[in-house]
């Protein structure tokens, strides 16, 4: 029988994100994400995001969901984001056409994700091999919804997770095995590989495999291929692939981190809701505040370089989002943005900065100059 803890969460949880990282799965999910949370309360959908979350779970009866009126969606979705019970809130959204339990627990994901995780088949089937479902593993009843929601909150309180990262736990669990035979893969003749500081613990045949996937797939080495995909991976997660101690430029104080350099990071483009004299649609960035007090923390300075050469300088301040801070004075960027998003309409986009130094200084990327880089690496002979 399955058993769910805090360390399968962790594990599994990452699992899903390193097959996750980069896709259109995710790039969307946090696109549609940024949009909400620019939102004020009640929140709500309009149309073209009730669709690209009906999409998002499954193009199964997207016809459907194209014949609901604009303002039904806006009606329908608000009420259920202002309804004070879960039911009467899956059945709010229920009533718009193409909308069964699955895709409206998706809405509720989305409108409150600290509260509501996404009703899915992988997610219960584990739920019932950890014998947690009482009600089974299938079905699009109200009451399988009601229990497999109170379970994923249950395990969330318990082990300190969010409902996010338990859903993804036991949706890799079901889909991929995570967490099943992992003793197996490691042996007495496990091998350590050392490149430049970066020490990786790999299994002999697990280096045979990724020697084998950089040679034949990406024309390179194993050894460059993992260091590419490892700061592709830590970038998401806010720190860096050095394992040694380095000093904080002064701006920051006699300030250090265990992960030094300053780590590379990932950032939102956000809408500010507004325009400029010049009738700009003003936008920002919003990267996450790092939780033990290091950088980046509001009033730290940054200095970043495009990919054409071009320096800024800038500082960070506070966000609305207690858990991320702000590039701020975003008119230094006006150009960078202008180069890169022609459009003048706000577009939701992730905004990658990689660590070159000296002090705080970072090369910033678009989602596609960032994609840009591997495939590069991709081609070289």
């Amino acid at each position: 029988m399955l058993v769910i803890n805090k360390q399968f969460i962790e594990e599994c949880s990452a699992q899903y994100d390193r097959r996750n990282q980069g896709t259109d799965d995710q790039i969307e999910e946090r696109a549609i994400l940024n949009w909400l949370f620019t939102q004020g309360q009640p929140k709500f959908l309009n149309k073209e995001y009730f669709i690209r979350v009906g999409r998002w779970k499954t193009p199964r009866y997207e016809a459907t969901r194209e014949k609901n009126d604009e303002q039904k969606i806006i009606e329908e979705t608000r009420s259920a984001y202002l309804a004070k019970k879960d039911l009467e809130k899956l059945n709010i959204l229920r009533r718009l056409k193409g909308v069964g339990t699955a895709v409206a627990s998706t809405i509720l994901y989305y409108l409150q994700p600290d509260k509501f995780a996404i009703y899915d088949y992988h997610v219960r089937n584990s739920l019932k091999k950890a014998g947690k479902l009482s009600n089974g593993a299938g079905g699009d009843s109200s009451k399988v919804w009601l229990e497999y929601t109170q379970i994923v909150r249950k395990l969330s309180g318990v082990y300190g997770k969010t409902l996010r990262e338990v859903e993804k736990a036991l949706f890799a669990y079901d889909k991929w095995g995570c967490g099943e035979n992992e003793a197996d893969d490691k042996t007495e003749a496990e091998t350590m590989e050392q490149n430049e500081g970066l020490r990786v613990p790999l299994p002999k045949d697990k280096i045979e495999q990724l020697n084998s996937i950089a040679t034949n797939e990406f024309g390179t080495d194993g050894a460059t291929l993992a260091k590419f995909w490892i700061i592709d991976h830590l970038c998401q997660l806010g720190v860096s692939g050095k394992s040694h101690t380095v000093p904080l430029s002064p701006d920051v104080g006699s300030q250090t981190t265990a992960l030094g350099p300053p780590p590379s990071f990932q950032g939102e483009i956000v809408d500010q809701r507004g325009k400029d004299r010049g009738n700009w649609a003003r936008r920002g960035i919003t990267v996450p505040k790092n939780s033990s007090g290091a950088y980046p923390q509001p009033g730290h300075k940054i200095t970043v370089i495009d990919t054409g050469g071009k320096k800024y300088q800038l500082k960070f301040t506070k966000s609305r989002n207690p858990v991320k801070v702000y590039l701020g004075q975003p008119s230094k960027l006006k150009g960078w943005y202008q180069k890169r998003y022609p459009s003048n309409s706000v577009v939701p986009d992730n905004v990658y900065f990689e660590y070159t130094g000296p002090g705080h200084t970072y090369r910033i990327y678009t989602s596609k100059e960032w994609t840009g880089k591997a495939t590069q690496l991709r081609r070289k002979p």
